[in-house]
């Protein structure tokens, strides 16, 4: 089909190719030639490809004339879109600026009623906040108050007696002083807690600690000053064991785990302190006395005893049998500075040893003893022949043998060294001050009573 259309003397013809395709072409219609229609096998002929400005458009020949071609099916024709009508509905009944006025008001006096409210609320919650700040604060009153009625040693810190009393310490700063020696660590990491009391240890390494310093497992209700002073009133006192779970509101078991691991510990802490002075340390903080008659003292040694629970088997019934206290005892050396200071003290042994070998087992005569050093002791040491290939002298008071009484010097000199030798009997007093060693030991703490 070819429509003409007129523009500047030119027809534009829409030419229409078998494939659908469609050509538009520039027809110049003042030629009489070209308001004729050609066949579509003429105007296929008519057309010439050339590339001379765009690549691929086509020209139409001078000689060129319409044609006709076959019609496409054209689409039926639709009908044109009605035209919508918009109506506005008007409401029945529009606002008057008396209702608009009316409704202002409604609104200030809803937000003055909402003001007040909240006013109100902030007024109690106020009022609620400072009830809550009064039963805080008689709440941290009263748990002051339950703290210092406590048994423990927060109760007595504040009275030198009742620490001395209960813990043997003068005072709670010199007691709090050992305590940080001992040093259990801020969550008992340095404690070797036993599970149970057959003396299974429950080691906790620092990596098993979690984050938040605590260790697995259950809280603890006392806390590691309040042990150590269990453990205190327990050698000072000798209570009983279950009556220390009552005060401590504790089970009994958790008592003797509780005192077999701080026994242990401190056992293994103060055991690396070295207590014996050199000779320079003696001299100096040796009394006139001393200096006036025995100079070259260097200790005070004296055995002591502790009765224990007699055994059920005979042999270590015999063998812990002390003919000297009449009873079955455990038996250690101590020694002493000739100022009171406790420099040795040993292991504890069978009752039934003789001071002799108690001096050899336990260890004293291979202290670091100096050149012409002199040894006090009771007339049971027998053991000058011990110390004289060491350069060390012994004084003991003399032997009667086989006469019926002593000389007057003898006399003299016994009486001097018994005076002097008092100093390690107080010492040995202190020890027995722990009323724990001053009664009959049970067998359970054989173990751990060193």
């Amino acid at each position: 089909m070819a429509a003409p259309a007129r523009k500047r003397g030119f027809s534009v013809v829409i030419v229409a190719k078998a494939n659908s395709s469609l050509f538009m072409c520039s027809i110049d219609s003042s030629k009489p030639a070209r308001t004729k229609f050609a066949s579509e096998a003429v105007v296929k002929k008519s057309l010439e490809k050339t590339y001379s400005c765009f690549r691929g458009r086509l020209y139409i020949k001078d000689d060129a004339i319409p044609s006709i071609f076959a019609w496409s099916v054209a689409s039926p024709n639709r009908k044109s879109p009605r035209k919508r009508n918009y109506v506005v509905e008007i409401p029945s009944s529009c606002p008057t600026m008396d209702n608009l006025a009316t409704n202002e008001n409604n609104k200030e006096d809803t937000l003055d009623k909402e003001i007040a409210d909240l006013r109100a609320q902030v007024a109690t919650l106020l009022e609620e906040s400072l009830i809550l700040q009064e039963t805080n604060k008689d709440l941290i009153k009263s748990f002051d108050e339950q703290l210092r009625n406590q048994f423990g040693i927060l109760k007595f810190k504040e009275s030198d007696s009742d620490v001395n009393f209960f813990t043997g310490f003068p005072n709670y700063q010199t007691l709090l002083t050992c305590y940080n020696f001992l040093n259990p660590g801020t969550n008992r990491e340095n404690i070797a807690y036993v599970s149970s009391v057959t003396d299974e240890v429950d080691f906790m390494c620092a990596s098993s600690i979690e984050s938040k310093g605590n260790k697995p497992g259950k809280r603890r209700k006392l806390s590691t000053l309040d042990e150590f002073f269990m453990v205190l009133v327990i050698m000072r006192l000798g209570l009983f064991k279950r009556d220390l779970a009552h005060r401590f509101h504790i089970h009994l078991s958790t008592v003797n785990r509780i005192c077999i691991s701080w026994v242990n510990f401190m056992y293994l802490k103060f055991g690396y302190l070295n207590i014996w002075p050199d000779r320079e340390a003696i001299d100096k903080a040796m009394p006139q006395s001393f200096k006036d008659k025995y100079p070259k003292t260097r200790v005070i040694i004296d055995a002591t005893e502790i009765k224990c629970q007699t055994p059920s088997s005979l042999v270590k019934h015999s063998e812990t049998y002390s003919s000297y206290k009449s009873h079955t005892t455990f038996k250690g050396l101590i020694g002493i500075s000739p100022s009171g200071h406790i420099t040795f003290v040993s292991q504890l042994y069978v009752g039934s040893i003789s001071d002799r070998e108690l001096t050899v087992r336990s260890g004293f005569l291979k202290l670091p003893f100096a050149f012409g050093d002199i040894v006090m002791a009771d007339k049971g040491f027998t053991i000058s022949d011990l110390l004289e290939p060491m350069g060390i002298g012994l004084n003991i008071p003399s032997f009667v043998g086989s006469r019926s009484q002593q000389n007057p010097s003898e006399v003299i000199a016994t009486q001097e060294i018994a005076s002097e030798r008092i100093h390690v009997e107080r010492a040995i007093n202190k020890v027995k001050n722990f009323q724990l060693f001053n009664q009959v030991v049970p067998l359970s703490l054989a173990g751990s009573l060193n």
